[in-house]
């Protein structure tokens, strides 16, 4: 594992980013795709509105199925850094700010590869996803699809990957720290090659 802290300019002041990443054996990751459709059925307003959720995510087995394993990167900030009242508010601003910065890094990251990124989270590439009209995706070479969505348990993810409990924000209570993951399946003679190329993305990114 390999982890450090990036410090980037958000609205004319310094945030500290915690960033982590390594690799895990598709074998060794707890996926359970049919408790995640039906959490996703009851409990969010993205289910069958979003291409990137279910039910319109395939299974990893199937996505992946060329690979072996998954790079796994993980972004956390302290929820003290960002100035806003609303609890609320402040952890949906701290998630776009991690969301943002990670994203960016795992699409230069495809490029190692030729595989496309896991994200956690529906992709809000527009502000309306038009699976809530039946019509095709304006962007299917851009939208990709959720960890989740693909069965994917996050929390366990970072507890085995890098020993980190997930922080959840519980009964209007704010968490010390919000944390966002994504992943990149590859294959073992690309890993050196992935890791290297991490290594000096995550530089440039702290300039």
């Amino acid at each position: 594992m390999k982890k450090g802290i990036l410090k980037i300019d958000h609205n004319g002041k310094k945030i500290e980013i915690n960033y982590f990443y390594s690799f895990i054996s598709k074998s060794e990751i707890t996926i359970d795709r049919e408790k995640y459709l039906n959490i996703c059925q009851k409990n969010c307003n993205y289910y069958g509105k979003n291409y990137s959720c279910p039910p319109y995510a395939p299974k990893l087995s199937d996505y992946s199925k060329e690979y072996t394993k998954l790079f796994v990167v993980m972004f956390r900030i302290k929820m003290s850094q960002i100035d806003i009242e609303d609890n609320f508010e402040r952890l949906k601003t701290s998630n776009n700010i991690l969301r943002q910065e990670i994203e960016g890094l795992m699409r230069k990251l495809e490029s190692c590869n030729k595989s496309k990124f896991l994200s956690s989270g529906p992709c809000k590439l527009c502000s309306r996803c038009l699976a809530v009209i039946d019509k095709p995706c304006r962007y299917p070479e851009k939208m990709r699809y959720s960890l989740e969505a693909l069965g994917v348990d996050c929390a366990h993810l970072i507890q085995k990957v890098f020993n980190k409990k997930m922080e959840w924000f519980e009964n209007g209570v704010l968490p010390k720290r919000t944390s966002v993951i994504a992943a990149i399946p590859f294959d073992e003679v690309n890993l050196k090659k992935l890791s290297k190329r991490a290594d000096a993305l995550i530089k440039s990114i702290a300039k």
